[in-house]
């Protein structure tokens, strides 16, 4: 009998390990999928629309973290990994996994900057599931067609951690297994991780601030310029109601049509023109939400650092001091934004002080951001006929007005006639001493 109650309870406790571990099986992956891995503090795009023809935001928060847990020098991972988008708010693993198609192996390994180049040069094709998003590098190609018939991208400029790449230089490279047998065909040895995209992703969304991911969500880390609009690309964009900027690429001013200012009206976002191979490069940036009477838009500015022609100077203006002019543009609708990229001027994060020109061409303080981001940028209001200093030192009441129609220097002259005036004085009593 005792023996039989043993036998008894051995099964009993067999069928409810057994129970327990199938229960274990079902909860756990559950209560992991429901746990929040990460705060997206904005929009994080993933749509193939983006992500196939050049940066997107959860691709670039992605392609960050793979880099920060690899501790490598470049991530590069392909466009086709990425299905959906996720929007502001907690982000948990299942909603992670279903952002994504796959979650590949994670390889870690050794390219020159020659052999980066051949490899972005091979996977920048338009709508190709092998289009790269990267991360520790920014890039700048020419668009061009490939022997298919293809809009491609033919690598111009190559950074890699905001240094020209050299091309003999070696730098780790983390991609996946799948890209690499695929596309780089490499002799050197390759490293397995021991990590997933999104663990990875879970690491870095507890340690990265808000800011980081802001920044990335809208860095445009490849830029391929051409000489005119990508109309297709650029409404098929815009199509989409979601919160993404559109930005697109340019080897020199252009205008933007009235169709692509229509699609753009109403909508709570952006449509940027970029124009990287500028002597300073900037963007102007559109807001569909200020756009009253859709017309085409002209993006030429003048950004230099040259003091503009008839405006105030100071002698608290830096050699470096940097002007952007709108006042040849009236086109631009209310609400748009420019970007001037400063990086060959001042250091990321360095406080500067901005202003504008007023009504009367005297210069006043612009509440605006006044540090430059990590990319190198600052963003000004773009206001039709406006004028914008960007300097790096305080200013002083010392400034002069330069002499127009408008603003004559009288205070200048008056003060001249007053000094005349008491010189013909003392030239007189001493002649009239002289003759007593």
């Amino acid at each position: 009998m005792c023996m039989e109650t043993k036998r008894k309870n051995w099964k009993q406790a067999v069928l409810a390990a057994v129970l327990g571990g199938l229960i274990m099986m079902i909860v756990l992956p559950a209560a992991r999928a429901g746990d929040v891995i990460m705060t997206a503090p904005v929009y994080l795009n993933g749509l193939p629309e983006y992500t196939l023809y050049g940066s997107a935001g959860l691709a670039n928060v992605a392609c960050d973290a793979v880099l920060a847990a690899a501790e490598a020098d470049v991530a590069v991972l392909n466009g086709g990994l990425f299905a959906s988008s996720l929007p502001a708010g907690p982000v948990t693993w299942g909603e992670f996994g279903a952002a994504m198609k796959s979650d590949p192996q994670l390889i870690r390994t050794q390219v020159t900057g020659a052999e980066l180049t051949s490899l972005l040069n091979d996977l920048l094709v338009y709508g190709s599931e092998y289009f790269p998003q990267v991360a520790g590098i920014e890039v700048q190609a020419a668009r061009s067609l490939n022997e298919q018939g293809d809009f491609c991208g033919t690598v111009s400029a190559l950074a890699v951690g905001r240094a020209q790449a050299e091309p003999a230089a070696l730098y780790s490279l983390v991609t996946t297994e799948e890209l690499y047998s695929s596309v780089l065909h490499l002799p050197r040895q390759q490293e397995p991780l021991d990590f997933s995209i999104a663990d990875a992703a879970a690491a870095y969304g507890a340690a990265a601030d808000a800011r980081a991911i802001e920044q990335a969500a809208v860095a445009q880390r490849i830029a391929i310029v051409s000489d005119t609009i990508d109309l297709t690309r650029a409404a098929a964009q815009l199509m989409l109601r979601v919160p993404s900027p559109v930005v697109l690429g340019l080897t020199q001013p252009d205008l933007i049509p009235d169709t692509l200012v229509y699609a753009l009206q109403g909508q709570d976002r952006f449509l940027c023109t970029w124009f990287p191979l500028a002597e300073i490069p900037y963007a102007l940036c559109l807001h569909g939400s200020g756009i009253e009477e859709p017309r085409s838009v002209a993006t030429e500015l003048a950004v230099s650092q040259e003091v503009p022609s008839g405006r105030k100077t100071a002698n608290t203006f830096s050699d470096s001091t940097v002007f952007v002019d709108l006042r040849e543009n009236e086109t631009i609708p209310p609400g748009s934004r420019i970007s001037v990229d400063l990086s060959g001027i001042y250091p990321a994060g360095m406080l500067l002080y901005l202003y504008y020109y007023d009504e009367n061409g005297d210069i006043v303080p612009l509440q605006a951001e006044p540090v430059i981001a990590e990319n190198g940028s600052i963003i000004l209001p773009a206001e039709s006929g406006m004028t914008y200093v960007i300097n790096d030192r305080q200013l002083n009441q010392s400034a002069l007005l330069i002499p127009t129609p408008a603003h004559p220097w009288w205070g200048a002259v008056a003060a001249v006639f007053v000094l005349f005036a008491l010189w013909m004085v003392l030239v007189l009593r001493r002649r009239a001493r002289r003759s007593q």
